[in-house]
């Protein structure tokens, strides 16, 4: 009898080994499933939003402003000193429509989601236009 019990001991020491085992993947996975709750129930709330509040808008738009960035950089390494309307017409022309491409922006999202958080932001972004033009770097010809 001492030999039975002797050798169960080990398979019983295996069995809470592999039960541990388990209880750890099983926490592991409701973690998963914690984090992960809801996702398709936020994928969902964006198919209810129009077009111009979608993540796809969002991503174009923020694309345009790098885009922008990279022109800017361009012009200040690649432009002579000069400043104002004295610049090549290249620079001032792509100055003029990505100024008008974000005041499109603003004026779609001030229209559409009229007193929204989302127009207050807009309307942040027209404040920035506005100064650039108060301040002369939009003004002129093209």
């Amino acid at each position: 009898m001492a030999e039975a019990d002797g050798g169960s001991r080990p398979n019983s020491a295996k069995s809470k080994e592999s039960q541990r085992e388990q209880a750890q993947k099983v926490d592991e996975l409701a973690d998963i499933i914690r984090t992960y709750r809801g996702l398709d129930e936020a994928e969902e709330n964006h198919k209810d939003l129009p077009w111009y509040e979608s993540p796809k808008f969002d991503i174009v738009m923020c694309s345009i402003i790098l885009v922008n960035v990279m022109v800017i950089g361009l012009e200040m390494d690649l432009a002579e000193d000069k400043k104002g309307y004295d610049r090549a017409p290249v620079w001032i022309c792509l100055e003029w429509l990505f100024a008008l491409i974000f005041m499109g922006e603003v004026a779609i999202k001030v229209h559409g989601g009229y007193f929204s958080v989302r127009s207050v932001v807009s309307r942040g972004d027209s404040s920035i236009l506005g100064s650039s033009v108060e301040h002369g770097s939009l003004e002129g010809r093209c």
